[in-house]
């Protein structure tokens, strides 16, 4: 069945259920309020409750046992043991726990999360006679602090201990605190008992009579009576918006206004001729502010729960509504509904024995919810400056007592010795701030009197007085100090180095005075050629001394060796210093004369011209190393071997030439030897050619066989690779249609829509920011992690079975937190995953091979969150059972394979998944 959104909830489409076998299925006339979702058959049912959303449904059956039914299927999950000789006539859902209400008076408490008897329990039965109503249970009803309120139609309404804190210790439960199932009140029985409702601290009852009863919820006294339905029965009760509506046997429904007063305020709801039949039933859809009324012969319409309670199912109400009629899907025995944001969905069971579900088209939920923030607004900002009022009030108050503090402390503080000397030191930085102060003023004062000829002058004026006065009273220490100096030799030798810094000092200020005035003078064109002339004068003279100095230097030089080796170095790196300079002038100049035709002939007659430059250097350099190298007896025997050299190598050179001679001839003769030898292997090469050309025909003839021979394996191999893509297609989709199973058992099992609406929408959000197959993966991850440390390993290997069958135990209570979680995080993201995010799971073979371990990991799970002990599961009898993956696959193995496969169908758009397209077979080449 492929889901379908439907408002805040899911549903499922109409055409993929199958109608009751009884009686057709109901269709929606044209413009009903609402339409059928789907029916299944249920014949027998008297009493019908929905729990998770939808997803489980409670019934009561004609034999007293009591079923729980899939929401989408309405297959039997389970079912209870009938209980003695009493009938099921009333079941009302709590968070936890699910209260049933018999024919005989008994009473009974179920956990819905586990289907299991909480009270009375098997270890302590009540006996038979002891019974808490004397006649029929059909009411039961919440009341403000959490207690349960159960009424019976003898009149009599019995108010139970809160069932929800069972869980708490016996030690540390409030030993005034009643034990939970236990009987807190009991009213006065009535003459008759048809409607039972609560709101905040007053039960509201009514009667054969047409009244309606207040009680006192805390004692369940009567408080008042008025008339409702006069001449008629008060068959229902509903408290919404500040309104109690109550509606009759006649067909009329009321809304009391002010029901706390003795006299409330009456207002009729609808026209005559709406229900003409008793009302069964008032269903209250607080997020919309609707109010459904539903009679015995199934008629249903829709209204407004706020003042002028108009209908909702008229065409200027809701315009995508065509036309106003009612829903005609009755009669009913017994309705139960749950609301989404923007949906009320109702479960109902028919006296035919046919059980559907339909739901509203549409709500003004949004509208409602703007006008609750508007008015919420203007609470909130009558609030704010009710709070501003109080902050300033708060605010004078601290300034106030900071005062007094502030005296009180400083009273105290002279009194001590410690504490005057603390004041006279905050009066000591008090004057230096006011000093600070003092002196900002006067320079604010120096710049406001600058703006002025008269005030600028007074400034300056004394600023120079009191730079005389500073440096008279700097002469007057410095001569003491000096005179006080030298009456030590330190301090004499200290005065003496000030002496000539100060000396030093004074030259470079003249030298500085000289710089600015030549500066000043270089104005004029006289006074630049002045400066220039000065410049040039100085220059002059360093030059004339430079040369006195390299002039003495070099006749002292000149005196030994070593000078001399030191005079002819560094003429020798001024030559290269001066070599580089114009070798970079020439590499510049060649650049630039390349752009020209002539240019490029100077330039090659440049390079010409130094090469033949270069060679007469070089015969000059020779020859001057052959002068300086005979000046010594060491060169001299250097040159006499060199010439010894060379008059050898000459007489080489020449008995090389005679061989080479020699050999010429040697090779003449092999030359005209060779071509005889040519003719003769021409005529061999020819032979040689056509064995050839005949050796290649052949292995062409062998290679076109191999080639023929290969592409023939090669076309098997293609076809076996298309028949593994078929079978790995259809690995695939049976893998995706059992993590599709195992999901929807999960999500059947720890999903509830009512409880887990917060995570449902914060998975939501999270999953617009991270992919969805990204978290999905991360909740598994964290389940995975407790069963690796409880296993302990480093990991497990992907797509088998954990065996963690007899270790349940001892996995940790905030473990099974976790598990509790991720469990839920999983159903949530795998039912908003699409198509694609299907297609990047990586571990849904182990989630496959481990649905029965997560299964109990679950139920473990609610177990410890209940404060209940995990089950312990046995490894005898995981060793003696196979996974479901694993019995399927055998059971795929046995299965005898079809003779010819037959190419996918498509299947529905909802449902299938893009199957790979099957790759075209290769066609065999034909044979040369």
């Amino acid at each position: 069945m492929a889901a379908q959104r439907v408002g805040g909830g899911y549903s499922y489409g109409v055409d993929q259920v199958s109608g009751s076998p009884r009686r057709p299925k109901p269709v929606a006339p044209k413009g009903a309020v609402s339409s059928v979702v789907k029916e299944f058959e249920a014949a027998g049912v008297r009493a019908i409750e929905v729990l998770q959303g939808g997803a489980t449904l409670w019934t009561a059956e004609e034999d007293g046992s009591i079923a729980v039914r899939n929401g989408f299927t309405g297959e039997i999950a389970h079912r209870t043991q009938p209980s003695g000789a009493g009938l099921v006539e009333r079941l009302y859902a709590t968070t936890s726990y699910m209260w049933v209400g018999f024919n005989d008076g008994g009473v009974k408490v179920y956990d819905h999360l586990v289907v299991d008897e909480e009270w009375p329990s098997s270890m302590n039965p009540l006996p038979e006679t002891d019974k808490p109503h004397t006649g029929p249970v059909h009411f039961f009803c919440p009341a403000y602090d959490g207690s349960m309120l159960s009424g019976s139609t003898d009149g009599l309404i019995i108010k139970w201990a809160a069932p929800e804190r069972m869980d708490e210790d016996e030690e540390n439960r409030n030993p005034d605190e009643p034990a939970p199932f236990t009987h807190i009140q009991k009213s006065t029985p009535s003459s008759s008992l048809t409607a039972l409702e609560a709101y905040s601290t007053f039960v509201f009852t009514g009667d054969l009579q047409g009244k309606i009863n207040v009680l006192d919820s805390e004692y369940l006294q009567p408080l008042r009576v008025f008339e409702a339905h006069p001449s008629a029965t008060v068959t229902c009760l509903k408290y919404m918006d500040g309104m109690l509506f109550s509606g009759g046997s006649e067909g009329l429904i009321n809304a009391w206004a002010q029901v706390t007063q003795r006299v409330p305020d009456r207002q009729p709801i609808g026209e005559e001729g709406w229900h003409d039949c008793p009302i069964r039933k008032l269903i209250g859809d607080p997020r919309a502010h609707q109010m459904w009324s539903i009679d015995d012969s199934g008629r249903v319409h829709k209204w407004e729960s706020t003042a002028p309670f108009g209908p909702r199912n008229s065409q200027t109400e809701d315009s995508h509504i065509e036309g106003g009629a009612p829903l005609e899907c009755g009669p009913f025995r017994d309705l139960s509904t749950f609301a989404t944001w923007d949906a009320v969905r109702v479960w109902s069971t028919g006296s035919n024995g046919a059980n559907f579900s339909w739901f509203a088209q549409w709500s003004r939920a949004e509208e409602q919810m703007q006008e609750a923030i508007d008015s919420m607004q203007v609470i909130i900002n009558r609030d704010q400056a009710g709070l501003d009022s109080w902050q300033k009030f708060i605010d004078n108050i601290m300034a106030i007592d900071k005062r007094r503090t502030e005296n009180l402390a400083h009273t105290l503080l002279v009194n001590t010795k410690k504490g005057l000397l603390y004041v006279y030191k905050r009066k000591w930085a008090a004057w230096l701030a006011k000093k600070h102060e003092i002196n900002r003023r006067m320079a604010v004062s120096e710049c406001l009197a600058r703006s002025m000829t008269t005030g600028l002058i007074r400034v300056y004026y004394d600023k120079m007085n009191t730079i005389t006065l500073k440096a008279k009273k700097e002469r007057q220490k410095l001569a003491m100090v000096e005179s006080i100096m030298c009456t030590t030799k330190k301090g004499l030798r200290r005065a003496y180095w000030k002496k000539i810094n100060a000396y030093r000092f004074k030259k470079k200020k003249e030298q500085h005075k000289r710089d600015l005035a030549e500066a000043l003078v270089a104005n004029s064109e006289k006074g630049l050629l002045r400066k220039y002339f000065r410049k040039c004068l100085r220059f002059v003279d360093r030059m004339k001394i430079r040369a006195k100095r390299e002039q003495v230097a070099g006749s002292l030089l000149r005196s030994c060796d070593s000078g001399l080796l030191r005079i002819y170095f560094f003429k020798l790196m001024n030559w290269r210093q001066v070599a580089k300079r114009k070798t970079k002038r020439a590499a510049l100049a060649e650049t630039m004369m390349n752009n020209s035709r002539r240019g490029m002939q100077r330039v090659y007659f440049l390079k010409f011209w130094k090469w033949g430059q270069g060679l007469r250097d070089k015969e000059k350099k020779k020859a001057l190393a052959e002068m300086l190298k005979r000046n010594t007896e060491k060169g001299l025997l250097a040159t006499y071997q060199q010439k010894c050299e060379e008059w050898l190598n000459a007489h080489m050179q020449k008995k090389k030439e005679n061989e080479l001679e020699e050999k010429t001839k040697r090779l003449e003769e092999l030359l005209k030897q060779q071509e005889a030898e040519k003719e003769r292997m021409k005529r061999i090469e020819a032979l040689d050619e056509l064995r050839k050309r005949r050796d290649e025909l052949k292995k062409r003839r062998d290679e076109l066989q191999g080639n023929i021979d290969a592409m023939k394996a090669g076309n098997d191999d293609i076809r076996d690779q298309i028949q593994k893509k078929k079978d790995s297609d259809e690995d695939i989709r049976a893998t995706r249609e059992k993590l599709n199973d195992v999901m929807a058992k999960l999500k059947e099992v720890a999903l509830n829509f009512d409880q887990d609406h917060q995570l449902i929408i914060t998975t939501t959000d999270k999953c617009k920011s991270i992919p969805v197959h990204k978290v999905f993966l991360s909740a598994h991850m964290e389940v995975k992690r407790v069963v690796v440390t409880l296993l302990g390993k480093s990991d497990l290997p992907q797509g088998e079975e954990w065996q963690i069958y007899g270790k349940f135990k001892k996995i940790e209570k905030f473990q099974y937190s976790q598990i509790h979680k991720a469990i839920k995080t999983l159903v949530i993201t795998f039912d908003i995953m699409t198509l694609k995010d299907l297609a990047m799971l990586e571990t849904d073979d182990e989630i496959v091979a481990n649905a029965s371990n997560l299964m109990k990991l679950y139920e473990n799970a609610v177990r410890v969150k209940a404060r209940q002990p995990p089950i312990e599961y046995p490894k005898s009898k995981a060793a003696g059972e196979a996974s479901p993956a694993k019995k399927e696959a055998a059971e795929e193995e046995k299965a005898p394979e079809p003779e010819a496969e037959a190419e996918p169908e498509a299947e529905p758009a909802a449902e299938s998944e893009p199957e790979a397209e099957a790759e075209p077979e290769a066609t065999p080449a034909p044979e040369e």
